[in-house]
């Protein structure tokens, strides 16, 4: 099973331990690993230049998720790259698309990760030539899951799983009988020349019974399908529309719909004029915990964003919606949407009582 990274920033000394940038402990013998000379023709400084150190893992650390025993489970596991480019030096080469050369990176395996040297490299003026060490830390996830991850398949958004009547973000909404796709109120849509009615943006579907164990206080229905709509066309690039706008967003703009039962569907397909499919392809969706502000796509907690919170006080996060760059979303500056409601409107199932705020930096 694919292991997610989560890496978090700490005060705690990680001399030793696992942990994403700062420098690595290596065993006697094993030097820190250098870009080879034909790789570094533009660099004018004296010295050699180092690959960029990524991580250090502990494997006994992973052990309990290499369910395949894929990894050895004993030692520690080192991955260096030539990524300065990408970091921000805009001044030096890129290795660009495609398989890298050999030499512009290197992984090491040691067995015995027990007596190690902390290899601390400095720039000219005696700072500290890397970024600072962030701890971290684990979590099952999926083959071609996104983000840092152990193990598993190369990320893409593209799966080749049926996901009609399932959970999914994008794609078609699996709506019951009597239950429209929610329209754009005809008020909202004056900018608009073509022929026919607005429809929100679908953005996901949730069959509950998934999330049950992760929803400890079970504030969350623990059966049927929640879906999620919202006017996101300018936000994913159509900047011919007009955009919602920061703070709240007026109802109409946005609907959340909770069915009990979720074994009656029927998709709901949406073409575009030339027959071409009206939305992102759907994806398949998984979970893993989080903590009550953390940023990213996530259910429940509350809104990463103070701001959030004292704008609508009370209200806790339903679904926060963060930038994507895989789907070109975009909020603004670095922002991302909250679908909010109060607790007890979250308790009684009061779906029609959810309000949604955009904010960014």
């Amino acid at each position: 099973m694919p292991i997610k990274i989560i890496s978090s920033q700490t005060e705690e000394d990680l001399k030793f331990k696992s942990h994403w940038w700062g420098f690595p402990d290596l065993p006697d013998g094993v030097d820190f690993p250098l870009l080879p000379e034909e790789e570094d023709d533009s660099y004018e400084g004296e010295g050699e230049l180092l690959l960029t150190f990524i991580c250090q893992i502990k494997l006994d650390e992973i052990a309990r998720y290499d369910k395949e025993n894929l990894l050895p489970h004993e030692g520690m596991l080192y991955f260096f790259a030539d990524l300065d480019y990408f970091l921000g030096d805009m001044e030096v080469p890129s290795e660009g698309l495609g398989f890298w050369p050999e030499g512009t990176f290197k992984v090491i395996y040691v067995q015995e990760a027990d007596r190690l040297n902390t290899h601390i490299v400095l720039n000219e003026d005696g700072t500290c030539a890397c970024l600072k060490a962030e701890a971290l830390s684990y979590s099952p996830t999926t083959d071609y899951d996104y983000g840092h991850k152990l193990l598993g398949m190369p990320f893409s958004s593209q799966t080749e799983e049926d996901l009609k009547f399932k959970s999914h973000w994008w794609g078609f909404p699996d709506l019951p009988d009597g239950v429209d796709f929610p329209l754009l109120p005809e008020e909202e849509d004056d900018s608009y020349e073509g022929e026919g009615e607005l429809l929100l943006t679908f953005i996901c579907q949730i069959k509950l019974d998934e999330i049950a164990r992760y929803d400890k206080e079970n504030l969350l229905p623990h059966e049927g399908m929640l879906y999620f709509f919202a006017d996101l066309d300018y936000f994913l690039g159509d900047m011919e529309v007009p955009s919602e706008g920061l703070g709240f967003w007026p109802e109409g703009t946005f609907k959340v719909i909770y069915v009990q039962e979720a074994d009656r569907l029927n998709t709901h397909i949406v073409l575009n004029e030339d027959g071409t499919c009206a939305c992102l392809k759907a994806e398949a969706l998984s979970y893993s915990p989080t903590t009550d502000y953390d940023y990213g796509h996530k259910l429940l907690g509350m809104p990463f964003f103070e701001e959030v919170n004292e704008a609508a006080p009370g209200y806790m996060s339903l679904l926060q919606i963060d930038e994507d760059e895989r789907w070109h979303l975009r909020f603004y500056d670095c922002g991302m949407i909250n679908f909010i409601i109060l607790k007890e409107d979250l308790a009684a199932k009061r779906f029609d009582k959810v309000r949604l705020y955009c904010h960014c930096m």
